[in-house]
């Protein structure tokens, strides 16, 4: 069965009988290239709205870093069976990846939703990386559910890095997580006192363009498309100062 039931064997923490059908999703999804016709059907129609809906709230809660990569997995490989549509966007939506998340699991949908998972899965590859050999088997598998190469780094990717790094070395839910996120406050109050003209997405992107060009001076994104963890961790840590003000008004 590949790499899930390699992990599912190697990890005795995930053999439980609730994992089961995650065990199914991430495996079955993709055969040879395509996902499974069967499986297309039965996310389309409906049928697994239960199951996202669980998926997205035990995200949430405090788990093992292999439970958490593999119900990333089932939410990556979920995403990948639903039926693309023409308002499908690759682009943050609320400032940044992470703040796309956070709508993700209110309960809300996004239009980006399939990025956004990529997203934090790409995240978790690259601190999961730096722990050393004990995960090796959760990076193959979420490897084998994003089954691309690494998109080019964007310039507040390292917030969602700190992110994933209280959700596996802390053991952290979410909320408790993003609190310790620092720069994460910084950004919203940047889009919300924006006065730029332009959409949103027009603001964020300057904002955006600016920082990037202040952390990496003279190098463009494809010269940062592998930088690890330990070197994106430090992207907003020059702002933390800030985030004591922020909590006060």
């Amino acid at each position: 069965m590949g790499a899930s039931e390699h992990t599912y064997h190697r990890c005795p923490s995930l053999r439980k009988p609730e994992n089961n059908i995650l065990l199914l999703l991430t495996w079955s999804s993709m055969i040879h290239g395509r996902p499974l016709r069967v499986l297309s059907e039965w996310v389309s129609s409906g049928d697994t709205l239960n199951l996202y809906q669980r998926l997205v709230v035990d995200f949430q809660n405090s788990q093992e870093p292999e439970q958490l990569v593999l119900i990333l997995a089932a939410l990556l490989c979920h995403g990948r069976l639903l039926p693309y549509t023409s308002d499908d966007t690759v682009q943050p939506i609320n400032g940044c990846y992470l703040a796309d998340l956070d709508v993700l699991l209110s309960g809300k949908s996004l239009s980006n939703q399939r990025t956004v998972f990529e997203r934090i899965g790409f995240s978790f590859l690259r601190v999961l990386t730096t722990v050393g050999d004990e995960y090796k088997d959760m990076i193959q598998l979420l490897a084998t559910a994003l089954d691309k190469d690494p998109p080019l780094l964007e310039p507040f990717d390292g917030l969602t890095d700190q992110y994933v790094a209280q959700r596996i070395k802390s053991r952290l839910p979410h909320l408790s997580a993003r609190k310790e996120v620092k720069g994460l406050r910084l950004i919203e109050a940047m889009l919300e006192l924006s006065i730029d003209v332009g959409s949103p997405s027009q603001r964020l992107n300057n904002i955006s363009e600016n920082y990037w060009m202040v952390e990496f001076p003279g190098k463009s994104r494809e010269d940062t498309r592998r930088t690890s963890a330990a070197d994106t961790a430090n992207l907003g840590e020059e702002f933390s100062w800030l985030d004591e003000d922020l909590e006060t008004q």
